[in-house]
């Protein structure tokens, strides 16, 4: 899915090109955890486009991004 989300997380090494409360349109899928993840409802983000970033959870993701 891609979506308007504005970064509301700091820079780091590995991101440096990030502005805090920038707008990015952002490619995310959405995996499951585990052979039965997608059963229990256990899945996670991962971003694709701009750039490759995986995120343990929705919740870490939430730190870092507001989906607008």
């Amino acid at each position: 899915m891609i979506r308007r989300c504005r970064f509301i997380g700091k820079p780091d090494e590995t991101f440096p090109m990030l502005e805090t409360g920038k707008i990015y349109k952002l490619t995310i899928a959405e995996y499951s955890r585990g052979p039965l993840g997608w059963v229990i409802g256990n899945f996670y983000p991962v971003i694709i486009k701009p750039f490759q970033c995986p995120y343990r959870s929705w919740e870490t993701f939430d730190r870092n991004w507001i989906i607008l």
